[in-house]
């Protein structure tokens, strides 16, 4: 719930002053990172989902950390390839949990 309201304040800033809401981006997107890399972590140790689609919540939470922050150093175009392949991942996970009978409220 905290990262979808500081996504929801990154965007709101991001109208009025890019600056002002560079931090609120950075801030959600390592917190939401965590947060999955410690949910992937659980579902391999408890093997909940089968194959390899157990490892799609570390790959997401792992993704962000890893390529993010070094494609802002290389320019805005593998900046943004690495939002967008993050982006990406999320799908993937909608389309399991859909697929494995998983529900959230």
């Amino acid at each position: 719930m905290v990262t979808a309201v500081l996504f929801g304040l990154a965007h709101f800033y991001a109208i009025a002053d890019d600056q002002r809401a560079l931090p609120f981006f950075s801030v959600f997107m390592v917190l939401t990172a965590v947060a999955l890399i410690v949910a992937g972590v659980a579902v391999l140790r408890t093997r909940i989902w089968p194959d390899g689609r157990r490892f799609a919540l570390l790959a997401a939470g792992v993704w962000p950390l890893a390529t993010v922050p070094a494609g802002a150093a290389l320019g805005d175009v593998p900046h943004f390839t690495a939002i967008a392949v993050w982006g990406l991942l999320w799908t993937t996970l909608g389309a399991i949990l859909l697929n494995t009978g998983v529900r959230h409220p």
